[in-house]
């Protein structure tokens, strides 16, 4: 299989992951299922003590350096919805989530019909300050249909 090249940002967002005391579980986390064989970004885990459970997510990093955003959304929407969908198939215990410069969002994808078009596709979000290395938001949305 051919490794896809990293975002410009995967670095960052992972750094981000880990000061919030994710684990990175896996780098890239591959989605195989049948003919279906991708490749998201990263697999991360949290444990939680208290309750004795783990939350595990899956990330797909995106950085919108194309001059059009809407070309940008327009791939990472496809990509998010397809990486989705097997997930939901072969672990379906572990969440998406799309990453993002917190600049990005808040130029573009914080726009009233921009995320009422991610809510409405179920596009849960990590916002991402990128000069701290640091998660300022994480937006979740109901991803059942």
């Amino acid at each position: 299989m051919k490794v896809m090249a990293r975002d410009i940002i995967h670095e960052t967002v992972r750094k981000a992951l880990v000061k919030e005391k994710w684990t990175i579980t896996h780098d890239p986390y591959r989605i195989k299922h049948g003919v279906a064989n991708f490749e998201a970004d990263l697999g991360a885990e949290k444990r939680f003590a208290a309750e004795r459970d783990t939350e595990k997510i899956v990330v797909e990093i995106k950085s919108f350096l194309n001059r059009s955003n809407a070309y940008d959304l327009h791939v990472a929407v496809g990509q998010y919805r397809v990486y989705n969908f097997y997930l939901q198939i072969v672990e379906p215990q572990r969440r998406l989530y799309l990453a993002v410069d917190h600049r990005i969002f808040a130029a573009y994808l914080s726009e009233p019909e921009i995320s009422a078009m991610l809510a409405h596709d179920g596009i849960s979000l990590i916002v991402v300050n990128l000069n701290d290395e640091e998660i300022v938001q994480w937006i979740e949305q109901n991803t059942q249909p």
